[in-house]
């Protein structure tokens, strides 16, 4: 019965995420200092491609094909690379994936105004269309947000993406739960309510 769940060949992943959001307020790939201690913050993307290599749970299911960011860098005001170089610390250490497979697909759109709603519009509709186009490009069979900060609009509606483009939250969001963090900063709140 597990064989039949193996599937022939592993299931093509891309990531898209924001290190607005991934480094700069949930400190991804770096030391924390909590009440005196150093602690390492592994996010998903880590986790991910921890777990694909040989002897991790995800080894021949899953193939990580590559991880999008989609930041300007005035997003990240000089306080972390927006792509990593000569294997350098990053979100995740880059030995795990190799830093021609990290690219970088602004979302320009964010900086229109408000006001200028069917420009942000197909200037948000360019930019999932250049996603696609990259995951077409290097085989993603599935896009996977990990703190993207902003709602994917138009992925669902190209036929291809159809039911394989996966939101991700990194913590519980049912309201009932002493551990929901709904909110934006997630891990932040994790980190302030363990404290």
């Amino acid at each position: 019965f597990v064989a039949e769940l193996i599937p022939a060949k592993p299931i093509g992943i891309l990531f898209i995420t924001s290190l607005r959001d991934i480094a700069l307020k949930e400190y991804n790939g770096q030391f924390l200092n909590i009440d005196g201690e150093d602690h390492y913050i592994k996010g998903v993307i880590e986790n991910t491609l921890e777990e694909v290599k040989t002897g991790g749970i995800l080894e021949g299911l899953i193939e990580v094909k590559g991880v999008i960011v989609d930041d300007m860098e005035t997003d990240l005001k000089g306080k972390f690379p927006l792509l990593p170089t000569n294997n350098s610390s990053w979100i995740f250490p880059t030995a795990l994936l190799s830093e021609d497979r990290i690219w970088n697909i602004p979302s320009s759109f964010r900086k229109l105004k408000i006001s200028d709603t069917e420009g942000r519009r197909k200037a948000k509709h360019d930019f999932e269309r250049r996603v696609l186009a990259k995951a077409q490009e290097i085989g993603a069979d599935v896009i996977i947000s990990d703190s993207y900060m902003a709602r994917i609009d138009h992925l669902h509606s190209f036929r291809s993406m159809l039911g394989k483009v996966l939101n991700i939250h990194p913590g519980p969001t049912l309201l009932d739960s002493q551990f929901c963090f709904r909110g934006s900063d997630p891990i932040r709140d994790a980190i302030l309510f363990a404290k």
